[in-house]
């Protein structure tokens, strides 16, 4: 099973953002707080919310990362982002990234409390730092994947286990 799992992220891979490789990219790590990560989909759809849109569902259905699509990833355990890390996305609108009870994902909360902290896994489920456009998921509080709904563009956490198309990717622009 390990196997056909790992060939299946391969297989997709090409349809994720990839890591920028001019190599005048900053690295992840100086991008965290200001302007902000993107976070790409399956597709190579970006994630996204916005102050006039707060109401609605944080959506995976952005063509390119733009303004609406940055976030500022706050680590709770300090440090460089690591595998295992719990984490803070907080829109550039200020709305922190929360799950309510239905599992649909908004970016509507003043504050960080329990239902905005997310995990980062890598793909690969092995400790290390967590790379631009290495393929990871999130793990809400609760213990649920977060996932994009192919179908309606928004980012659910209902999942018990990720499938190969919903992993997501972080890059600094």
């Amino acid at each position: 099973k390990k196997t056909a799992a790992v060939t299946a992220l391969v297989r997709a891979m090409p349809y994720y953002c990839p890591a920028p490789a001019d190599g005048r990219t900053p690295q992840l790590g100086s991008q965290l707080d200001d302007p902000g990560i993107c976070l790409c989909t399956y597709g190579r759809r970006y994630v996204g919310s916005s102050a006039s849109l707060s109401r609605r569902p944080v959506q995976a259905s952005y063509q390119q990362c733009g303004v609406a699509s940055r976030f500022r990833v706050g680590d709770l355990n300090g440090g460089r982002l690591r595998h295992g890390d719990w984490i803070t996305l907080q829109a550039v609108h200020n709305g922190y990234v929360s799950m309510n009870r239905d599992g649909i994902v908004y970016a509507n909360r003043d504050r960080a409390g329990k239902a905005e902290k997310f995990r980062l896994i890598r793909a690969v489920n092995q400790p290390g730092l967590i790379a631009s456009g290495e393929l990871f998921v999130l793990v809400s509080a609760l213990g649920v994947f977060v996932v994009p709904d192919l179908e309606t563009g928004t980012l659910k956490a209902t999942k018990q286990k990720p499938e190969a198309h919903e992993y997501f990717v972080m890059t600094p622009r």
